[in-house]
């Protein structure tokens, strides 16, 4: 998580100077996840 928000901090900006959207100095942004599993209880 902490290398996805890394990457996002930098690619961000770049992607909204390149399609010519005017921002200020700082661009806030949220990263949600979410992860479902299923666990087994083992064979007796």
């Amino acid at each position: 998580m902490n290398a996805l928000v890394d990457k996002l901090k930098s690619m961000i900006p770049e992607l909204l100077q390149a399609n010519g959207i005017v921002h200020g100095e700082q661009v806030p942004f949220e990263v949600l996840g979410q992860r479902f599993a299923v666990a087994q209880r083992e064979a007796a």
